[in-house]
């Protein structure tokens, strides 16, 4: 049996949804062409986090006898087919086609209930009459209907707080006017007592077109990483598609992954009718795991505050509408350099960001930034005034002796991010040998590649919070600073 332990969310996707217990073994129908085939299914997440469906005891195949030459019968199969692999789901298989499932139900329900047709497909069938399935399209569809609201839960999203809202929630209580509490506290028999519960720590994301986005942090009763639960729901309450709240949701992904520094997916989406009843249901990834990484938000001096992201949000969501796709590029080697950073990969780490910094910037200007251009670096962060934007041997040591190694003007970090990533991507100088300055004062230390791809992060990552038209009090360290 699994160890993992599901959130409220994710327990009612497996109970109300899919009508089994993850990792229960229950009797299933598969039809494909017309024949159905009966089978046991196990549902588990994979590894990787992703819901599959391991099929067991599918039935063996038993071909028509064959008439030889001499008049006597014989049987023809495969080698596969002689192992145990099921030629109906082997074509499935190899076909990529749909098939449908139906899971018993695991529970006793009153009244009784049937679980949904699962559109599913073969990734395997294996010998022994084995073999693993998967939601086809990724999602269940219950009944066909509009959605009034809808929930997802996220694992390891950043444990941002809001201690204002949960004082507030009590605050009522607790006043000194009157002392309500206390009175009746005061009648209580010896031994019993009264307990505050103030609100969870949440914060609204309200977007520019009607739509409100609520996450609030789960109770933490059950073992693993943070869990948050969020709502997404219109203003004015009215009926929402699909296709309309996945529009919603991949907005908010990209924001979640510019505050973490790391794409966070949802582990389920469940849709709710105008009364109540859930009539939508797609699985994500379970059980994910995430690093706070060193960016804008995990280390500003306001200590992770909830209202730092209901302020931004409205603000990016302003410039989603207008530069969805040049965002989108932007995030993602936001993201994708530190996720090459942290698997060593410096010196692509360093050449991506650039990239990402290239697009950005471009966006500020109004036009497409070419890699040589270091001025347009430089005064998009002093259009900005964004910190750190010459370097110094106090604050800077390590940049600052690069700068003075590879003749580097003004001590400019734009510069120098610049020279470098032309250096990583073009390292042969006009002559055909690698460039010796380079090869000397950058590739001599990897180290320096760690301070080089930090700074452009944070060039990256303030442009474009003042792109989006936000400001922070307050601005995070560099790396090299934080380690003297």
């Amino acid at each position: 049996m699994t160890t993992m332990k599901l959130n409220r969310l994710e327990t009612t996707f497996f109970d109300e949804i899919i009508g089994v217990e993850l990792d229960a073994p229950v009797h299933a129908i598969l039809e494909y062409q017309g024949t159905s085939l009966e089978m046991i299914v196990v549902p588990k997440v994979a590894a990787e986090g992703y819901l599959r469906f391991e099929y067991f005891n599918a039935p063996a195949y038993h071909p028509e006898p064959q008439l030889g030459p001499n008049g006597t019968q014989y049987l023809r199969f495969t080698l596969g087919q002689f192992a145990g692999t099921q030629p109906l789901l082997e074509e499935a298989w190899h076909r990529h086609a749909g098939v449908e499932l139906v899971l018993k139900p695991s529970r006793h329900h009153i009244p009784p209930r049937s679980n949904p047709t699962l559109d599913a497909r073969v990734l395997y069938a294996g010998r022994g009459n084995r073999g693993v399935l998967v939601l086809r399209t990724g999602q269940t569809t219950i009944r066909n209907s509009l959605l009034r609201r809808a929930e997802f839960s996220i694992s390891g999203f950043t444990d941002f707080a809001t201690p204002e809202k949960l004082w507030a929630s009590i605050a009522g209580a607790v006043s000194d006017e009157d002392l309500p509490l206390q009175n009746t506290a005061d009648k209580l028999e010896e031994g019993a007592h009264i307990a505050l519960s103030p609100v969870r720590h949440n914060i609204v994301l309200d977007t520019i077109d009607g739509w409100r986005i609520s996450l609030t942090k789960d109770d933490g009763s059950h073992d693993g990483p943070v869990s948050h639960t969020g709502v997404v729901e219109k203003h004015d309450g009215t009926d929402f598609s699909i296709d309309e709240l996945r529009e919603v949701l991949e907005g908010v992904r990209y924001f979640f992954a510019f505050t973490m520094a790391e794409y966070c997916f949802p582990s389920v989406i469940i849709g709710y009718d105008a009364v109540g009843k859930i009539v939508y249901g797609e699985p994500g990834e379970f059980g994910a795991r995430r690093q706070n990484c060193l960016n804008w938000f995990h280390h500003n001096r306001d200590a992770r505050s909830g209202n730092i992201l209901e302020l931004f949000f409205p603000r990016f969501w302003r410039r989603w509408q207008s530069n969805k796709d040049e965002l989108i590029a932007v995030i993602d080697a936001y993201v994708s350099s530190q996720a090459m950073r942290r698997a060593g990969i410096l010196r692509d780490a360093v050449a991506k960001s650039c990239g990402g910094l290239e697009i950005i910037a471009g966006l500020v200007l109004e036009r497409t930034i070419r890699n040589t251009a270091k001025e347009d670096f430089d005064k998009v962060l002093r259009c900005y005034k964004i910190p750190h934007r010459l370097l110094d041997a106090a604050s800077n040591p390590a940049t600052h002796k690069l700068c003075s190694d590879l003749n580097i003007p003004n001590d400019s970090g734009a510069y120098l991010l610049v020279d470098v990533r032309n250096y990583v991507t073009h390292p042969l100088d006009k002559n055909p040998v690698i460039k010796p300055g380079h090869l000397r004062y950058v590739d001599g230390d990897l180290a320096q590649y760690v301070h080089l791809h930090d700074l452009s992060q944070f060039y990256l990552e303030h442009i474009l919070i003042r792109f989006c038209g936000f400001g922070l009090i307050h601005h995070r360290q560099l790396l090299e600073l934080q380690r003297r």
